[in-house]
């Protein structure tokens, strides 16, 4: 079952995720980085490092970020998300 506690993002390329993280956090829209998996402290630790033998997992850790979700969103709420997703990608 879905818990609808977190909703996944992955940028492409050549758009800077740091810069659209800071642009949702600074109108009030809830962030976090995706859970990197390949450079673990404890995978590091075991086996080197070895993120560049998963470019995906690589890619995604470097393209990721979640943004908050849950339930009783509002469709006011849904629409402010759009709205400030859309003004960051309109002064690009």
């Amino acid at each position: 079952d879905h818990v609808f506690m977190m909703y996944p993002i992955v940028v492409r390329d050549g758009v800077d995720r740091d810069e659209l993280i800071l642009h949702l956090e600074k109108n009030g829209i809830e962030t976090r980085y995706l859970l990197p998996l390949t450079n673990q402290p404890v995978y590091e630790r075991l086996w080197g490092h070895i993120e560049d033998d998963y470019p995906i997992a690589k890619m995604l850790n470097r393209n990721g970020f979640y943004i908050g979700c849950h339930p009783e969103m509002s469709l006011e709420d849904i629409d402010y998300i759009v709205e400030t997703f859309s003004g960051f990608f309109s002064r690009r």
